[in-house]
């Protein structure tokens, strides 16, 4: 408008012809060269933006706020900000046997509506199944102040003969309640060579389950965490009720954790071993090809995703991973420092074993931390109608969860968290936090405002 007025103001003066007419073309070719400019700037702008869409995302795990805040959010996901600490309770006394033990356990936890309890794996050798009380919160960290569950159904057997094949002295395990039924999933540390399957069901009772059938068309992705979808979310998901998956540290089933959508009904009226339907939600490159494919924004491959939830309240909706999430340099050996090679070179140096306690081999990192990781629901909806595709499904946000936690660890200590449970009536997030009753998992409780 500045030059238009310019314009017409010179138009009108009849002082000098000439002036106005080299005026005129002046502007002109002034406007040209700013239009010019700025399509110039703007194409630029959009092939860079292009190629950074195209380009595999980098691991740095000290970036992790950074590149959340690249992440679309939803008007309506959750702000971890809103999250509010109620307090934690101790688990049942253990029995005398291992089978009879919640020491050593927490792979699995799942909140029941009907008698406002939670169900519980004990012993990760056995990975049985137990309801249990929920006693009132207490915040304290000290354990001899907390109050303790009590055993509703002791310890059971649900899986039978069912996973025989499977080695379960690491297992993974998952557990969730949809109408009068309660789902698990089973998986084993290693199953390069194991054809089983991994989800089935029973009833509350906890009788033993008569069959199972395979979920996830690739290993390590899908049988660990069990969460439900809740019931506004279920017609956007075509019908889907279940979320479920899972992560491997190593980047063996993916960087990042995986996530599928199933019918709990596909599950109930699958055949023995069948393969049922399942949406690939969130999911990223494995490492198998190396470390340069898609992966969760802040990545470590010494990461311990173990549980899951859909949190649908007042305060939002977020889907949220809770685990240990590691920061700043990351390695495979001893926790020491001390590097074990894994490039398969049978001609690298191998390092004695450290003493202990450096003694574990694993993934490491400088920094471990018990954490939630926040996606946007919107964003996973977009994913199951392929508007985007499963590694796009990024965080928005990590919360560092170490102030609530009980047990103060050190650099020997590489996996902080266990499973999770949602009770969408009173909105109350469950974490259990591991080895922080002695052997045995703490349960924590949350809730969003």
């Amino acid at each position: 408008m500045w030059y238009n007025n310019a314009v017409v103001i010179k138009l009108t003066t009849t002082d000098s012809e000439g002036i106005m007419k080299k005026l005129l073309l002046f502007t002109i070719v002034t406007l040209l060269a700013l239009l010019i400019i700025s399509c110039t700037v703007s194409q630029e702008e959009t092939i860079l933006n292009h190629k950074e869409s195209q380009e595999p995302i980098k691991t740095n795990t000290e970036a992790s706020a950074e590149e959340s805040e690249k992440t679309i959010i939803s008007s309506d996901s959750i702000n971890p900000d809103s999250i509010i600490y109620l307090g934690a309770f101790l688990l049942p006394d253990d029995g005398e046997t291992e089978d009879e033990m919640f020491s050593y356990g927490g792979e699995g936890m799942c909140f029941n509506p009907e008698s406002s309890s939670l169900f519980i794996t004990g012993h990760n050798w056995f990975a049985d199944v137990a309801e249990i009380t929920i006693p009132e919160l207490v915040i304290s960290k000290n354990t001899s102040e907390l109050n303790k569950a009590e055993i509703i159904q002791g310890l059971t057997d649900i899986k039978g003969s069912l996973f025989e094949g499977w080695s379960m002295e690491i297992p993974r395990a998952g557990l969730e309640i949809v109408g009068d039924n309660l789902f698990f999933c089973y998986g084993q540390h290693f199953e390069e060579e194991v054809e089983l399957g991994t989800h089935g069901y029973t009833d509350l009772r906890l009788g033993e389950a008569g069959k199972v059938c395979i979920v996830g068309y690739k290993r390590y992705t899908s049988n660990d965490y069990m969460f439900s979808i809740p019931q506004n979310y279920i017609e956007l998901f075509g019908g889907a009720d279940l979320f479920t998956g899972r992560f491997r540290d190593g980047g063996w089933g993916g960087m990042g954790p995986s996530l599928y959508a199933v019918k709990s009904t596909d599950i109930i009226n699958a055949q023995q071993n069948e393969n049922i339907s399942a949406m690939l939600i969130i999911g990223y490159d494995d490492s198998y090809n190396g470390d340069e494919g898609y992966k969760m924004n802040g990545y470590s491959h010494a990461d311990s995703w173990t549980g899951g939830a859909f949190v649908s309240c007042d305060a939002g909706d977020a889907i949220i991973f809770a685990g240990t999430h590691g920061y700043g340099e990351t390695w495979y050996g001893f926790s020491n420092g001390v590097v074990y090679p894994i490039s398969g070179d049978e001609n690298e140096k191998v390092p004695e074993v450290p003493p202990y306690p450096h003694d574990e081999r694993g993934w490491w990192n400088d920094d471990f931390r018990a954490c939630i990781a926040f996606y946007s629901a919107e964003e996973a909806v977009k994913s199951f109608n392929g508007e985007t595709m499963p590694y796009e499904v990024q965080p928005y946000a990590f919360l560092d969860l170490s102030e609530y936690m009980i047990l103060d660890r050190d650099e020997t200590a590489m996996q902080y968290l266990g499973a999770t449970a949602y009770d969408y009536e009173k909105n109350r997030l469950y974490v259990l936090e591991l080895f922080a009753d002695g052997d045995r998992p703490v349960v924590h409780v949350f809730t969003f405002e």
